[in-house]
């Protein structure tokens, strides 16, 4: 029997536009399909993906953003769709099998840009400038195809009758020209109302709020609400500029640009508009109406599916199965699997090195299995971590990146002479995959087993919980090659080895306590870490094979701790902080309660490690002897690193007794002179209340005795501080405030010279306790 292959499904490449904007075509999903999932996070992917796409124009004129596969039934009998009246449908009818996720939110797209050119449009009608006749006419050109992609007009029935959403819901909507028209569903009702809201001449220029019904699908119709108002977020802000590029407009005015996407270049009067820095709401709206063009144009024409037809369910989940296709794209480490099958050997495979370290991988990501968007982001990440760690590049979130950069790396399957670099390659990836899913996942991993490696000390432990806790995930590709060389030492060398990732650990958190403590935001920090895995220090660097892209910068690879350490020692030489004196005197006026809360919580609790009030200038500390009050330890870290970091001279002091110059320019009372660390619950008690009253309710917090807590609360009654009876039961209850017992005996004025006398103190302190680490 001859089977005709091409009648069984057919293949096809199509734009956005094209695929919804087929003459009389309607998009129905059954029943069975989940309903409308994807959140802010799916969108801003969108977002990135076009906004990447449309920068690279006038470089690369043929530029496509290719959004996988669309699998449906081409039902041309209507036997997927129920209810329905026959004689009424939609020619044809496409029974969406994969893809309703990604189509759906198109419509939801194209609906707001719509109604943003709606709102736009009065304005640029009465604009009488140059220009302004040009977009006039594209708004309106724009605005026909954007309602065809979201509207089907059947040319019968009354009034909006005639009129069909593009895509319904099985059971929730149906389509008729007549009375029994019904769209229930989240996205059809969404469309419905916008087109009832479009034909109203006195609200069509009006925002459009979608409406949120109770019911059994409310939690449905929040979403897609709430998806809607991001993306009108979204869109008003392309005028600004992006992450990493520069805004929509000024991309748009690049020579090439609209050759690329429009066919001609941006009228000459339009691109000299645009470059005046008019605020005046017109000038606004006209900004606004050309970026929304720009974004819907590449949208429609640039944005792509592979579009798969079938004509019936069984070869339409045959196929489904097959392309492995869900609302989210595969992830590079899915499509790298069957690379590496197929490397090994698919009967050899699983006694194969790669498949043990495969399954490190494996492991981790999975946990997210049922998460789309989770494993998406928590793959992403690993692998982001990795090209670091393997060849010290700094790879994209960009999946089709992250797949070309395995692919390349890895090699051609068929090249035997490869297999033992080939399995290093995947051992690396299962050392970075074991260190983040024994260790570093904070949701999944509440005590770091740090893959059963021993010999990490206490002070290594309290430093990784300080720079997971910060999300530094830079200094995971360091680290993971550390780590990878104690896994997989020989016994004799393994203690050795975890020796050298303890003190990497701490390494690592020595130099971002103390670069982030000096210039209090992230920059420059992660330029450091990327030096390190690529240049080294010149000859050799810390990746597994650095690669430069010259080969006249070769630099062989070298695990080596004292390079390490090394390489970031001459980081902070080249900032001017190498020193205590002149770290301590820029850690007196950074502000690292405004710029880095974890920084300043990890300084005050290193800056406490063995001290004792300084006797000869009260409201100071000193170095005690060792062990007299230990923090660096992980039960003192799991003691203290829940507290808050507390404003001693409150946020909200400046008109209030505190000394005026601690709320002058400089902002010194966000300095760590001026914090310290309480219990969520002692903050209410302490609150924002004047110094004489503040000091007072530290005293009882930091009372060693009983006699000596009622006497300082003794002491707060006669200044008129009495507690609210929440606060009093609070308070009775409290543990003794350790940390509190320095401030006891603080001066009278506690003003910008002494907060930054304090900082200095607890600076020198936190150096002597951590820039050790890193010898």
């Amino acid at each position: 029997m001859t089977i005709d292959v091409e009648k069984a499904f057919r293949a096809n490449p199509r734009s956005v536009l094209q695929f919804l904007q087929v003459p009389g075509q309607g998009c129905y999903i059954p029943a069975y399909q989940r309903e409308y999932r994807w959140d802010k996070e799916n969108v801003n992917r969108l977002f990135e993906d076009a906004l990447h796409g449309l920068s690279l124009l006038p470089e690369r004129k043929e530029t496509i953003s290719f959004l996988g596969t669309i699998i449906a039934i081409h039902d041309t009998q209507y036997v997927t769709v129920k209810p329905h009246f026959r004689n009424e449908m939609p020619r044809p009818v496409m029974t969406i099998i994969d893809g309703q996720q990604r189509i759906s939110t198109f419509i939801l797209l194209f609906v707001a840009i719509h109604n943003l050119l709606a709102t736009c449009l009065p304005s640029v009608e009465k604009d009488d400038e140059e220009g302004s006749a040009w977009l006039l006419e594209e708004i309106q050109k724009m605005m026909a195809e954007l309602r065809d992609c979201f509207i089907l007009d059947k040319r019968s029935g009354k009034a909006l009758n005639r009129y069909y959403p593009r895509l319904i819901r099985s059971f929730d909507d149906v389509w008729s020209s007549k009375p029994e028209a019904r769209y229930s569903s989240a996205i059809a009702r969404l469309v419905w109302d916008y087109l009832k809201h479009i034909e109203n001449e006195e609200t069509e220029a009006k925002q459009f709020r979608p409406s949120e019904p109770d019911g059994e699908k409310a939690s449905t119709h929040k979403n897609v609400a709430a998806v809607f108002r991001h993306m009108n977020k979204r869109l008003r802000d392309l005028v600004q500029p992006q992450e990493e590029m520069p805004s929509l407009i000024e991309q748009a005015l690049k020579a090439g640009f609209g050759e690329a996407l429009f066919g001609f270049e941006v009228p000459s009067e339009v691109a000299e508009r645009l470059r005046k820095d008019d605020e005046t709401t017109t000038g606004k709206r006209f900004r606004l109406a050309f970026a929304a063009i720009i974004f819907a144009h590449y949208l429609q024409r640039r944005m792509a599916f592979t579009v798969v037809e079938s004509e019936g369910e069984d070869d339409a989940f045959d196929m489904f199965e097959a392309l492995n296709t869900t609302g989210e794209p595969l992830t590079a480490f899915e499509t790298f699997r069957p690379r590496v099958i197929d490397a090994e050997g698919l009967e050899d495979y699983q006694s194969t090195p790669s498949h043990a370290d495969m399954l490190r991988t494996e492991k981790y990501v999975d946990r997210y299995a049922k998460d789309a968007s989770k494993l998406q982001r928590t793959t992403s990440e690993l692998l982001v971590a990795f090209a670091l760690a393997e060849t010290g590049q700094k790879l994209g979130k960009k999946l089709n990146e992250q797949r070309r950069y395995l692919r390349a790396q890895y090699g051609d399957p068929d090249d035997k002479t490869r297999t033992e670099f080939r399995r290093g390659f995947v051992k690396r990836l299962g050392d970075v995959s074991d260190l983040m899913s024994t260790s570093w996942d904070p949701a999944e991993t509440l005590n770091p087993s740090f893959g059963g490696l021993s010999n990490i000390d206490e002070p290594a432990k309290v430093a990784f919980e300080f720079l997971r806790g910060l999300k530094h995930t830079v200094t995971i590709p360091p680290l993971s090659r550390f780590f990878g060389a104690a896994l997989s030492a020989d016994p004799e060398e393994r203690l050795q080895k975890s020796v050298a990732f303890a003190d990497a650990i701490k390494a690592s958190a020595a130099f971002t306590a103390i670069w982030r403590g000096a210039f209090g935001t992230t920059s420059g920090i992660d330029a450091v870490y990327r030096d390190v895995m690529l240049s080294g220090d010149g000859q050799a660097a810390l990746a597994a094979r650095p690669f430069s892209g010259n080969p006249s910068t070769k630099r062989k690879s070298a695990l080596d701790i004292a390079l390490y350490k090394r390489v970031l020692c001459d980081a902070l030489e080249k900032a001017g902080i190498s020193e205590k004196g002149s770290w301590s005197g820029k850690v007196e006026t950074s502000l690292l309660a405004k710029h880095a809360t974890e920084v300043a919580k990890f300084l005050l609790i290193a800056s406490a490690h063995d001290v004792e009030p300084d006797l000869n200038n009260p409201g100071l500390v000193v170095s005690g002897r060792k062990g007299v009050h230990p923090t660096l330890t992980l039960d003192a870290w799991n003691l203290l690193s829940p507290m808050q970091v507390e404003h001693i001279a409150p946020q909200q002091g400046a008109s209030t007794d505190w000394p005026a110059d601690l709320y002058d320019e400089r902002e010194l009372f966000q300095t760590l002179g001026n914090l310290t660390l309480l219990h969520r619950d002692h903050n209410i008690v302490v609150s924002n209340h004047p110094q004489p009253k503040k000091m007072a309710s530290y005293r009882a917090l930091a009372s060693r005795t009983p006699e000596a807590f009622e006497a300082a609360r003794e002491e707060a009654r006669k200044l008129g501080y009495d507690l609210p009876e929440r606060s009093e039961a609070i308070l009775a209850e409290a543990t003794h405030a350790r940390l509190l017992i320095p401030l006891v005996g603080c001066p009278s004025d506690w003003d910008g010279e002494f907060v930054r006398q304090r900082s200095r103190r607890l600076a020198e302190i936190a150096w002597d306790r951590l820039r050790p680490w890193l010898d």
